[in-house]
């Protein structure tokens, strides 16, 4: 777990530069709510962490964050969200 908390921390200055605080913000918990639970928040999940009313804004930061290639997502899909992050943890396993 160690080795997860230094990866996720080592990205933090590379992706505060390259996304919006509200698109790190959201990438942020991406990751730790994988850390926490092995799979990806839903829209819903999102919206209340990130205090939303509506799931619009959540789509809109994904969709920049995939634009991006921060994430990677299967459209259609319930937790379909992988961050960078957590796919070179899935690849290291």
């Amino acid at each position: 777990m160690e080795n997860i908390d230094q990866s996720i921390h080592e990205l933090l200055d590379a992706y505060q530069a390259e996304l919006s605080p509200r698109q790190a913000e959201l990438y942020g918990l991406i990751n730790d709510h994988w850390r926490a639970h092995c799979c990806s928040p839903t829209v819903r999940e999102l919206q209340e962490a990130m205090g939303l009313n509506s799931g619009n804004g959540i789509h809109d930061h994904l969709k920049a964050l995939h634009r991006k290639g921060w994430i990677s997502k299967a459209s259609g899909r319930s937790r379909h969200i992988i961050t960078k992050d957590v796919a070179k943890l899935l690849i290291n396993l």
